[in-house]
């Protein structure tokens, strides 16, 4: 069983990092490490199993058979193990946090899961092993004090449409959050997301989602990148309430995205009340058109693929599909 670092109570300062930027811009602060060779060490109770019924250090991100607990299981196995692991951090947020908007946001889990934070829930179970999701906690955390996070994650998921799709097939099925979680600060009035369509002869869409917009404002997306000769740039109003803005223009001159020449740009969205930059948020995308044409197949930027291997499940020897920060997807 593998154990890195030593465990702290209260302040914990170690693994910890905070990206640099502008206030305008989100911040990041890590409560776990990046992957699995840059873990920060939690508290972990596992139900069952190995190293079962008491509390231990244990490395996040990591899936917990990898650290000597539980029982390992294979898709096929027809009785599976059904411990839950509960997980302790204790954790500071800067004091000038204190008038941001600031999210929990978990990269990947397996599989169902609930948090807390200073023991008050921070909204439904997520159930689902293989992407992101986040809850808004400004209100339950305490900037420039002692917080707690709690969090407690089912191996075997209570949907059984979930518990089909991920753990009942030809691979090993794992439990534990083995993808980074952080915490996000932006302004109040702030760009929660956007979505891009971007299509291989330069057409450009982007959806841009907003949140608690209380005066009328600009949004300007500017797109920078290979083989254009300027920047190009598209501005629309929004107004108090604005959850959503959409922006489009046609880009020339662009290089179309495909993985043999994987030619990327970037879209800077600014979101402006009289004359300054109230939040600002940066995406890095490709230029490329995908087809499913019936009776034909599918298609990229005009040319037919072949698929030689479909519903691939990726993981490591050493730490499962906890990937390396220098091999994470």
């Amino acid at each position: 069983m593998r154990r890195h670092g030593i465990l702290i109570l209260g302040l914990i300062i170690s693994g910890l990092h905070v990206t640099p930027g502008w206030s305008q811009e989100t911040e990041t602060l890590h409560l776990s490490g990046t992957g699995s060779d840059d873990t920060v060490t939690w508290e972990f109770y596992c139900s069952e199993g190995r190293s079962s019924g008491a509390w231990s250090p244990i490395e996040v991100p990591s899936n917990w058979e990898f650290e000597g607990f539980g029982r390992y299981n294979y898709g096929r196995d027809r009785k599976k193990s059904q411990e839950t692991g509960r997980y302790r951090h204790s954790f500071r947020v800067p004091q000038d946090w204190q008038d941001k908007h600031v999210s929990l946001v978990f990269e990947g889990v397996m599989t169902d899961t609930e948090a807390w934070i200073n023991g008050q829930s921070v909204g439904p179970i997520h159930q689902g092993g293989f992407y992101r999701f986040s809850y808004d906690i400004t209100e339950m955390i305490s900037p420039g004090q002692s917080n707690l996070l709690e969090v407690l994650v089912h191996k075997v998921s209570a949907n059984s449409s979930v518990e089909q799709a991920e753990r009942q097939s030809d691979y090993w099925v794992f439990g534990g959050i083995y993808r980074p979680v952080y915490l996000e600060a932006a302004p109040q009035q702030h760009i929660r997301r956007c979505a891009i369509d971007a299509r291989a002869h330069g057409q450009f869409s982007v959806d841009v989602y907003l949140s608690r917009l209380n005066a009328t404002g600009t949004l300007v997306a500017t797109i920078t990148g290979p083989g254009l000769a300027r920047p190009y740039r598209v501005v629309a109003s929004v107004g108090p309430g604005r959850q959503k803005a959409t922006l489009t223009t046609t880009v020339e001159g662009v290089k179309p995205w495909t993985a043999e020449t994987p030619s990327l740009y970037t879209v800077d969205l600014s979101l402006q009340q009289e004359g300054e930059t109230v939040h600002s948020l940066s995406q890095r995308f490709g230029f490329r058109t995908f087809e499913v044409r019936p009776g034909q197949g599918l298609f990229l930027n005009g040319q037919k693929i072949i698929l030689k291997g479909v519903n691939r499940h990726c993981f490591w020897p050493d730490s499962g599909p906890a990937a390396a920060s220098s091999r994470s997807v």
